[in-house]
């Protein structure tokens, strides 16, 4: 896309993460791989997001990165969704 020119968004990163998570074999690391790239361009981690990485990488990952994305985005942490009504979350 980027090669388009084409901006990746929130919304392509969710159906890309939904796409990783519903491939057989998950895809995990390539989820994960996206999650911090997108984290790194800056998009905002919303619950559509979070909920997309958790079907692709399963609930314990999920927890660890986006406490990964709350650390990292210390000076804003408003651009992170809240995961507190994940189970196990906290």
């Amino acid at each position: 896309m980027l090669a388009e020119g084409i901006p990746v968004n929130e919304y392509f990163l969710c159906a890309q993460l939904s796409s990783y998570g519903k491939a057989r074999p998950r895809q995990g690391v390539k989820a994960t791989y996206a999650f911090r790239k997108g984290l790194a361009q800056g998009l905002q981690i919303n619950e559509h997001i979070l909920d997309a990485l958790r079907r692709a990488v399963g609930w314990n990952c999920a927890i660890a990165l986006h406490e990964e994305a709350k650390i990292a985005r210390t000076a804003s942490p408003e651009s992170v969704a809240d995961m507190s009504h994940v189970p196990g979350s906290r």
